[in-house]
């Protein structure tokens, strides 16, 4: 409890930081950056004489997009399993054990409860940890009113943010990319679709008004049978957005090897369709690493 309390308290100042920064150049922008074309053509901007960047429009709001959540989940799971319940490190052996990936680490890692599988331990905690990371927005109002709305709809960006970040607890390397979406880390959601998308139902989805995004991978001769009653069933759990890509491993890796041949091959990243092609490799490899249902 000391430790999550602790990192908690870390991620509101983090956040009331970011919020300070994004309303300096709010304001910035609403007095040196009128936009014309924008206030003339959005409601009330005329009435109220005000331009779009000073709050003319009847609702104002800024959208945060938050990264690796599912890689915070998971890491917590394993610094609870490992460190607090059974005691097998201490922070610094954690630390170093984590750093130089460790084999014995990493299969210990492997073993502590993770998202995306339905269980209640790792839900739980997940649940928990989104809450508190929500409220942490509520710190500050938008300038010059409104909310700030949490997002989680990567797009292609989660490859270049984690090549910035450090080894993480999840297992993950440094440099790796981060989760892309708030579906589990690939590979970890080995108990099936349903599982996963009552994992991602137990999220308070409700606050992330912005879009929580979902990628989920189904293979071409189940698709029929399977997408209209999964995605019923996520939606009637409280289901934002399912992104559903139907291409399979072997399609993708006969398209690395020749991409004249399958320019028309598309898959979902992020928030909107890409040909598979044209994504970097290290995109395309993440695509191909989903958990193919």
């Amino acid at each position: 409890m000391t430790f999550y309390n602790g990192f908690i308290n870390y991620l509101y100042g983090e956040i009331a930081y970011v919020l300070d920064r994004l309303n300096r150049l709010r304001e910035t922008r609403a007095k040196h950056r009128p936009m014309l074309i924008r206030t003339l053509f959005v409601d009330d901007c005329i009435d109220n004489q005000l331009n779009f960047n000073q709050g003319g429009t009847r609702y104002v709001w800024s959208e945060i997009n938050m990264a690796g959540t599912i890689n915070v989940i998971d890491s917590l799971s394993v610094i609870r399993t490992l460190i607090f319940e059974q005691k097998q490190y201490n922070a610094n052996e954690f630390i170093s054990k984590m750093d130089e990936r460790n084999p014995e680490f990493l299969a210990k890692a492997k073993k502590c409860p993770s998202f995306g599988n339905n269980n209640d331990i790792a839900d739980s905690l997940g649940s928990r940890f989104m809450n508190d990371l929500i409220d942490a927005f509520k710190q500050r109002k938008c300038y010059p009113r409104g909310e700030f709305y949490p997002v989680s709809n990567q797009f292609v960006t989660y490859v270049d943010a984690g090549k910035r970040i450090p080894a993480t607890p999840d297992g993950r390397a440094y440099g790796d990319p981060l989760c892309d979406c708030l579906g589990a880390i690939h590979g970890n959601d080995n108990k099936g679709s349903t599982a996963l998308l009552n994992s991602v139902a137990s999220l308070p989805l409700h606050k992330i008004i912005g879009t929580p995004i979902v990628n989920i991978r189904i293979s071409k001769k189940n698709l029929p049978i399977v997408l209209k009653p999964l995605t019923l069933g996520f939606f009637e759990k409280g289901g934002m957005q399912l992104q559903v890509t139907c291409l399979s491993k072997e399609e993708m890796l006969k398209a690395q090897q020749n991409p004249n041949e399958y320019k028309s091959l598309a898959v979902r990243i992020g928030g909107y369709s890409e040909y598979f092609v044209r994504l970097s490799p290290e995109l395309q490899q993440t695509v191909i690493d989903r958990t193919e249902y």
